[in-house]
């Protein structure tokens, strides 16, 4: 038996507690220090390289062509994408969905065997997401994104009534769309011409959320309240094409968007969903077909019926391989009718028929 060098209290040698923000500020900084980012990156598979004196890697909290993750020599890291930052404390709690002291706890080994006297310490406040003013589309708003994105503007509509497409104006970028929820914790910005996104340091990118974004949940899951059947698949545009194949098959179904590959169902997003029926539109390609795999598991593990739809074999009218459910709306015409039989099951979930594996 010791004591606390904070409090005095007595603390069995094996046991590990947190008594005030000294206390626990000691056990951060003896964590961090047994805990190196570039070491602890490569073991949850972010794949760093050198850059001058920095190491730098694609962001696990957004879908990237350009890597914009840093990790600095002072064992901090930014994503200069989606404005993320913080220690390897920070990046195992964002990963894990923990809390600061049961991520460090974790990294500490100390998960099992932690106590908290006294009062407990306060958790840092949460960054607050910046979200730029955002105004309802126009119907010029509604044909542009329809002609980038080959989705109808009826579908487009349903996703504004829905409360899920806003639009925006940008000093780098010009007219810009977001996809985000009621519960405003994470949004997505894209062009409206699908051109790549600027960013403040020049890079470009496809997508970028908004500074503070939640990239570890589901959007969409409190408006799926009201519907029987709903819909997986990763980004906004993807949500966007589930309400217009949806649309187009006489169903309704409500889209779940999961903001990059490494989000998770969390605890209350399962709540939403039980008693629902759901598909997962699975990305054509490796980290997007192991993403949905780990999806489907947590659903079912929630008692959630879930199955899935992939578009392997599948070509857009460029040749190139239908990605995911936005693609399929560049579908070629000859694919499309080599494979009617299996297109004309991409809803039928929602519709009682046989699910399609």
């Amino acid at each position: 038996m010791s004591g606390c060098r904070c409090c005095a209290s007595p603390v069995q040698s094996d046991k590990q507690h947190f008594c005030s923000t000294d206390c626990c500020r000691q056990y951060f900084t003896s964590v961090k220090m047994s805990n190196p980012m570039p070491a602890f990156c490569t073991a949850r598979g972010i794949e760093l390289k050198h850059a001058e004196t920095r190491l730098k890697g694609f962001c696990p909290f957004h879908t990237e062509k350009t890597p914009s993750f840093y990790v600095f020599p002072d064992g901090g890291s930014h994503c200069f994408g989606c404005g993320w930052d913080g220690t390897v404390i920070d990046l195992c709690a964002k990963l894990d969905g923990l809390s600061l002291i049961e991520a460090a706890m974790k990294l500490g080994g100390k998960s099992k065997s932690a106590t908290f006297i006294a009062k407990p310490v306060a958790r840092l406040p949460k960054r607050q997401i910046r979200i730029p003013p955002l105004q309802r589309p126009t119907r010029f708003d509604l044909q542009n994104l329809s002609a980038s994105r080959a989705i109808c503007v009826e579908a487009l509509v349903i996703a504004v009534n829905r409360g899920f497409l806003w639009v925006f104006d940008e000093k780098l970028n010009g007219r810009c769309w977001i996809f985000t929820d009621r519960r405003r914790k994470c949004a997505i910005r894209r062009r409206i011409d699908n051109q790549p996104f600027q960013l403040k340091n020049g890079d470009r990118t496809k997508a970028a959320a908004c500074a503070g974004s939640d990239m570890t949940a589901p959007l969409g899951y409190e408006e799926a309240q009201n519907f029987q059947f709903f819909g997986v698949a990763e980004g906004g545009p993807n949500g966007l094409a589930i309400i217009a194949q949806a649309l187009a098959c006489g169903v309704e179904v409500a889209p779940i968007v999961m903001p990059c590959t490494g989000a998770r169902f969390t605890d209350e997003s399962l709540s939403f969903l039980q008693g629902k029926r759901g598909r997962i539109f699975i990305d054509n390609d490796p980290p997007g077909r192991d993403a949905a795999a780990r999806w489907a598991s947590q659903l079912r593990k929630a008692g959630i019926a879930v199955d899935g739809f992939s578009f392997a074999q599948l070509k857009r009218i460029d040749g190139a391989p239908v990605k995911d459910i936005n693609d399929l709306c560049l579908i070629d015409a000859d694919c499309h009718e080599s494979y009617s039989g299996v297109l004309a099951s991409l809803m039928n979930f929602a519709a009682g028929g046989l699910s399609h594996g």
